[in-house]
């Protein structure tokens, strides 16, 4: 909206907290209760769709860094249980809706590959906050983590830095199964 605020839809309790029974209540980032939301526009178009813990704060972020951002007249908010189902459900949308402003976005390159791979890869990202971060943590640069966004698959060696990086919440098994295995 023109003045910074966002009409919140929400799909069960007050807009402004996170819906009883999903209380996020572990340090566990992958084991939080996490929203999806979809901004729209005058039209009615899903012009964004996101992935956050908190996303509130997220949509301060899109109000001062996002053009599109002006446009928006209603966020709809879906709350999951965890990191993971909300993440598998916002893909799901993205690939299903195609909202248009999804496509300058680093983090949605794993739609247009296809490839389970970089779900991962994300999740590595958000438990570290940064692509930067999770560099430093396994003592590569950040374009080598950009890169592997963009790339089908992440090789075997990457996989274990990945796995060590976030402390086993993000496995080489799910990253590169093809190598070590499904995960069990």
């Amino acid at each position: 909206m023109a003045d910074g605020s966002l009409p919140y839809a929400h799909n069960g309790g007050d807009a402004g907290t996170v819906p009883q029974g999903l209380e996020n209540n572990t340090p566990n980032d992958n084991a939080r209760a996490a929203a999806v939301y979809r901004h729209i526009n005058a039209a009615g178009e899903t012009v964004y769709i996101g992935c956050a813990v908190d996303p509130y704060r997220r949509f301060a972020a899109h109000a001062s860094q996002s053009q599109w951002a002006l446009d928006v007249v209603r966020v709809d908010i879906m709350w999951f249980p965890s990191r993971e189902e909300a993440l598998a459900e916002e893909a799901r949308l993205i690939a299903l809706e195609k909202p248009r402003f999804n496509g300058i976005n680093a983090r949605k390159q794993r739609i247009r590959k296809g490839g389970s791979a970089h779900l991962h890869v994300m999740a590595a990202i958000e438990h570290h906050g940064s692509q930067a971060k999770l560099a430093k943590a396994m003592g590569c640069t950040q374009q080598r983590i950009s890169q592997m966004l963009k790339e089908k698959a992440v090789n075997a060696r990457m996989a274990v830095l990945i796995e060590v990086a976030t402390g086993g919440k993000v496995s080489r098994h799910d990253l590169c199964p093809d190598v070590f295995g499904a995960a069990a």
